[in-house]
């Protein structure tokens, strides 16, 4: 557990996952977007997307990488996308993951 939130931690302190502007209605297998490349960017920081693929199109791999990010954080995995703002975690989204770092201390992610 603890290198997963050294994990977040580095993402958080990096910036946090990257915005996306599309709608989730728009953002589906064959589309292509800059918000794709965007979207394969964040699941590649995150370890659920493997590889460099930077391209803008919705392809089979990104639908792993969603899966495996659903997974993940317990949804289930259907590698579609919402627009339910839940749907993208919090820690990696905002300054709460850090804050509560900056609270508590980086001695919680110090291996015991």
């Amino acid at each position: 557990m603890k290198g997963e939130l050294s994990r977040y931690f580095q993402i958080a302190k990096n910036g946090g996952w990257p915005t996306i502007t599309a709608s989730a209605k728009s953002l589906k297998p064959g589309s292509s977007s800059p918000d794709v490349a965007t979207l394969k960017k964040g699941l590649q920081m995150t370890g659920d997307l493997p590889g460099a693929d930077s391209s803008q199109v919705f392809n089979d791999t990104l639908v792993m990488g969603i899966k495996n990010a659903q997974q993940r954080f317990g949804y289930t995995p259907d590698g579609k996308l919402t627009d339910a703002p839940n749907q993208r975690p919090k820690c990696i989204s905002d300054d709460t993951f850090t804050t509560n770092i900056d609270e508590y201390g980086t001695h919680a992610l110090d291996d015991d």
